[in-house]
C-alpha cells in the first residue's frame, strides 16, 4: 500500500540559487520566471510534455546545449506554478522516469509511471476516481493546496466529494487554493499541456458543481458587481462560467 501522506518531490527538476547557475549540466535547460526565481530542467522533459517549450527548443542543438546553459524566459508564471507544473511533466514526460527502481521504498515519488488519464469534455465526474494513485495525490497536494492532514484523502479519489461538498465553506477542507489552481491551469494552457489542463478545468469543475452565482465570483476573487462589460470580459476569459 502506497502512504498517500508522503509529499511529492522533484527529482531531476531543481531550482538555482542566483549566482550558481554557472555549472552547466548538459541536455538541461533554465527557465528564468516573473518572480527571478530559475529551475533547471531536462530539456527531453519540456520537449515531450509541452507544445510551446518545445518550439522555444525547436531551434536548439543538444551540442549549442553542451557548450553553453540555454535559459528560456517564462514571465508570466511565478516559481510555485512553475514547480507546480514541472512536478507534472516530470511525472509524466522524463524519460528516466518510465519505471520505478527496484527495491525503492513503497510512496507516491515512485509509483510506476503511465500515462496521464485523458479526461472527457464534457467531463463525466465518475472519471475523477479513476484517476491513478499519482494524480489523485498531485491534485490533493499541489492543485488544491490542501495541508497535509488531509492528504490522505487521495486514496481511491476521496477527494472528489469532499471538494465538492466543503467548497467555500469554513471547514479546513474546503479551504482549497482556488486562486493557485486559476494560475496553474492558465500555464497550463499558454504551455500548451492539455492534459494537465484539462485536468486542472474538471478539478475547477468539480469545485463548482453546487456553488451559485455568488459563492463563484467569492471563489474568483471578485468582490464587486459586474457591470456589462466587466461580466462579458470574465466570461469570455472563463467561458466555462456560462455552464
Amino acid at each position: 500500500m502506497n502512504d498517500f501522506t508522503a509529499r511529492l518531490e522533484l527529482l531531476s527538476v531543481t531550482g538555482l540559487v542566483e549566482g550558481n547557475q554557472q555549472t552547466q549540466l548538459p541536455l538541461h535547460v533554465n527557465v528564468r520566471l516573473g518572480d527571478g526565481a530559475l529551475f533547471r530542467c531536462p530539456s527531453a522533459m519540456l520537449r515531450e510534455g509541452s507544445v510551446t517549450l518545445s518550439e522555444l527548443l525547436e531551434g536548439v542543438k543538444e551540442e549549442e546545449m553542451a557548450s553553453r546553459q540555454v535559459e528560456l524566459p517564462l514571465p508570466s508564471v511565478d516559481s510555485a506554478v512553475f514547480e507546480t507544473v514541472a512536478l507534472y511533466l516530470e511525472h509524466f514526460y522524463e524519460p528516466t522516469n518510465s519505471t520505478s527502481s527496484e527495491g525503492s521504498n513503497a510512496g507516491v515519488n515512485n509509483i510506476q509511471v503511465v500515462a496521464p488519464n485523458t479526461l472527457s469534455r464534457p467531463l463525466h465526474v465518475q472519471e475523477l476516481y479513476r484517476l491513478s494513485e499519482w494524480e489523485h495525490c498531485f491534485v490533493v497536494q499541489r492543485l488544491l493546496m490542501w495541508p497535509q492532514n488531509l492528504w490522505e484523502l487521495s486514496k481511491e479519489g476521496q477527494w472528489v466529494d469532499m471538494a465538492a461538498a466543503a467548497v467555500g465553506s469554513s471547514q479546513s477542507v474546503g479551504q482549497c487554493d482556488v486562486q493557485h489552481l486559476l494560475r496553474v491551469l492558465e500555464a497550463a494552457t499558454m504551455l500548451e499541456i492539455p492534459l494537465l489542463r484539462d485536468l486542472c478545468a474538471a478539478v475547477l469543475a468539480n469545485l463548482l458543481m453546487d456553488v451559485d452565482e455568488k459563492g463563484i465570483m467569492e471563489l474568483m476573487g471578485v468582490t464587486e458587481t459586474l457591470g456589462p462589460d466587466e461580466e462579458r470580459t470574465l466570461l469570455n476569459e472563463y467561458p466555462w462560467l456560462k455552464l
